[in-house]
């Protein structure tokens, strides 16, 4: 059922049919492993639904499991909060109901699922996650629901996607991931990244999130998927200042693998309201009625406006505002978005990384072996000062390629902000430009063997050969 305040079914079936003629795909969040404490099962209080630990059990006082309302005999498991009761995946009732809620959203078009919390569908007597219980749960789900796709005459031969996040148990996911089971495995440790937590400086704990995310990845096969937001962590520029977190969406978007980018990191959205949350109102035009693209309350029926709307009294973090202007984070979003869909060396690539002094992180994507395809480096500077970056001392390190030529190169986007060059004018093309300083024109050749370029504090390029 489609919550009214949001529309109906027939709405929502015109949502998936319109991604779909654009050549996309829709996938959606499916909680399998716990509910809300506003559940109907939780407030009829149907507690064989749930994990429940009775007062004589051994369960009863871990500080994970909680009183039910009026019953100080029985206690829930709530994870990750008090506030979400775990489901008992050992009744045959929370078994059918979620498999056919899966069938019912597969058959309006829906094509995957990202499946949170695994750990959680099978618990040991402590309340503790049992780990080779919860694959077999895991197993007879995704098994039901390609026995499901397969058998239904509508939905034969559709393929679907099945993803988690890192954010649950790790290992688990590692082997959830080597039978099969899931597609991807959701990288979120940037997602928890902030300005305070980086004691040791904001590049070396850039540099070193990155370095064991990708350890992790080729030690365990998996397919890189980045997250840098989500609903549940406060918004990336809320965690930073503005230029911080354009630069890390920069970065995010150059690295291998699939991605996930929170809706309104593009603009950067901050947190809203009071407490502040991530799961604000996204902006679609400066101001006005209806600027959030959601009906006014006068106008319907859905009550009051059940998320915060953004407080910006310079109108600039709206999907208009900056669609109008031609460097603006959405602008550099977009582009680089399309270099993703259209590089082979930004889809499959490799990547080298290195660090540099004065705050920069470098590495480069390009197709080990294939000489005919375009090699990329990224240079971001994330120090509070200018830094040089010498692209002919790159070559060294292997970050270039050996068969590519340092005097024919071309830059294809830079990040925001003002920036400038010290080297001599030949054979790079300068594709895009910055706001400040319009010291080169569009597609203007440049000779990078020359003198280093220099980067501002908070400035990324990216350079193409």
């Amino acid at each position: 059922m489609v919550d009214k305040r949001f529309g109906t079914e027939d709405q929502f079936k015109e949502l998936i049919e319109t991604a779909h003629n654009r050549d996309m795909y829709v996938v959606m969040d499916m909680p399998i492993s716990s509910v809300s404490i506003h559940h109907l099962w939780f407030r009829d209080g149907e507690k064989e639904m749930f994990v429940t630990a009775k007062k004589a059990s051994t369960a009863f006082n871990q500080p994970n499991f909680h009183e039910f309302p009026n019953d100080n005999t029985t206690k829930y498991l709530g994870y990750p909060t008090s506030t979400n009761p775990v489901l008992n995946w050992s009744n045959d009732k929370v078994k059918t109901t979620i498999l056919d809620s899966m069938k019912r959203f597969l058959l309006l078009g829906i094509d995957g699922f990202h499946i949170d919390h695994v750990s959680q569908l099978a618990i040991d007597e402590l309340g503790k996650p049992d780990h080779d219980g919860a694959i077999l749960v895991l197993k007879e789900l995704t098994s039901s629901i390609k026995d499901f796709i397969n058998s239904h005459k509508d939905l034969r031969g559709k393929e679907i996607v099945l993803f988690s996040s890192l954010r649950d148990i790790e290992q688990l996911h590692v082997k959830a991931k080597e039978t099969g089971d899931l597609h991807y495995v959701i990288d979120n440790t940037f997602a928890s990244l902030s300005t305070a937590g980086c004691s040791e400086g904001l590049v070396a704990c850039v540099h070193s999130t990155l370095i064991a995310a990708y350890s992790r990845h080729e030690s365990d096969s998996f397919t890189p998927y980045w997250q840098f937001s989500n609903p549940d962590s406060s918004r990336l520029a809320s965690r930073f200042d503005a230029e911080t977190a354009n630069l890390l969406t920069f970065m995010q978007l150059t690295l291998p693998g699939a991605l996930s980018l929170y809706y309104g990191q593009e603009l950067g959205l901050r947190d809203v309201g009071d407490p502040p949350t991530p799961r604000g109102i996204m902006q679609w035009s400066p101001s006005g009625n209806d600027h959030h693209g959601f009906l006014s309350s006068g106008n319907s029926n859905i009550g009051k406006l059940f998320f915060a709307e953004s407080e910006d009294t310079g109108e600039s973090d709206n999907f208009e505002t900056q669609y109008a202007e031609e460097n603006s984070p959405l602008k550099v979003y977009q582009k680089l978005a399309k270099m993703r869909q259209r590089e082979q060396a930004l889809m499959i690539g490799s990547t080298m990384r290195d660090i540099v002094d004065g705050g920069v992180i470098i590495y480069s994507r390009f197709v080990k072996g294939v000489n005919d395809t375009a090699a990329f480096i990224v240079a971001l500077n994330f120090g509070l000062d200018e830094a040089l970056v010498n692209f002919a001392h790159l070559s060294i390190n292997a970050l270039v390629p050996i068969n590519k030529d340092l005097t024919k190169a071309e830059v294809n986007v830079l990040r925001l902000f003002s920036f400038r060059f010290q080297f001599r004018s030949s054979n790079l093309q300068v594709a895009a430009v910055t706001p400040g300083e319009f010291k080169y024109r569009a597609r203007q050749k440049i000779d990078l063997t020359g003198s280093p370029v220099i980067l501002t504090a908070k400035q990324a390029i990216m350079v193409k050969f």
